[in-house]
């Protein structure tokens, strides 16, 4: 019979591999989330560091919070790199405190999704964090210091109903880079309502959702309407009937013919 792991061996095991997941959340990137439910600040952008990772584990470390995630990282971190002694806390509820952050510590990869729910201001026993998201198994802190940063992570749903609200729109950019360039949570429309708040922390490609030219605002690109002359030509000379044209641009024969006639009169 395989001997049985003891606790101290699955909590850096659990670390080690967690550490991963992490690097690739919260290290690589950075995030712009928006919620109606903000009032304190139109939006957050979260920039978390290697430093920021040991709180989420819950254990206590006599070396730094950065070396205790390189080792992490590196596959190197032993059982002496840490503890479960915390000043004016029993041993006993650091391990159980660690248990549960370590159980759902793996979730966190999933906290940007449409069912996420935040909240402002969020406070629970000692821990005050400047908003909260949760997910389906654990509950994620965020301090506010300039770019907000994880600050703890609690097994279970712990917001309060009554002061959340929808994670409406989420945004990502590669850390190292200035603005967000690709919309994570939400859509174009989404992305529109919260315009005159996020605009200057848009890249030009989700600045021309929100500033469209004209002709992108009609509904009509360059090469939709380079089509439309391209198959009017070809019915004016009779290569094609005006019925097969309108239907390989999805429009009614009517307006196809109302908007070769408005060409025709242009010219």
């Amino acid at each position: 019979m395989a001997e049985q792991k003891s606790f101290k061996t699955r909590v850096k095991e659990e670390a080690v591999r967690c550490s991963k997941i992490y690097k690739d959340l919260f290290v690589d990137y950075d995030y712009l989330l928006c919620s109606g439910v903000f009032a304190d600040s139109d939006y957050y952008i979260i920039q978390g560091h290697e430093d920021n990772y040991e709180h989420l584990t819950g254990v206590g470390t006599k070396i730094s919070a950065a070396a205790f995630f390189e080792r992490c990282y590196n596959g190197t971190l032993v059982e002496d790199d840490f503890s479960f002694q915390k000043r004016n806390k029993s041993e006993d509820n650091v391990k159980g405190a660690v248990r549960d952050k370590i159980r759902v510590l793996p979730d966190i990869a999933g906290i940007f999704n449409s069912s996420t729910i935040v909240e402002e201001g969020f406070h629970q026993n000692s821990i005050t964090c400047s908003f909260a998201a949760e997910g389906v198994t654990f509950t994620m802190g965020f301090i506010c210091d300039g770019y907000s940063k994880p600050k703890t992570l609690l097994r279970g749903k712990k917001l309060d109903p009554n002061r959340t609200g929808t994670l409406e729109l989420v945004l990502r950019r590669k850390r190292g880079e200035d603005k967000f360039n690709e919309i994570l949570v939400g859509n174009e429309e989404i992305l529109k309502k919260y315009a005159d708040k996020v605009q200057t922390q848009l890249s030009d490609d989700l600045l021309s959702v929100v500033n469209p030219t004209p002709a992108e605002q009609s509904g009509e690109s360059i090469a939709e309407q380079a089509k439309f002359e391209l198959l009017a030509e070809m019915v004016k000379e009779e290569q094609i009937g005006i019925e097969i044209a309108a239907s390989k641009i999805q429009i009614s024969v009517e307006e196809f013919s109302s908007r070769m006639n408005k060409d025709t009169l242009k010219e």
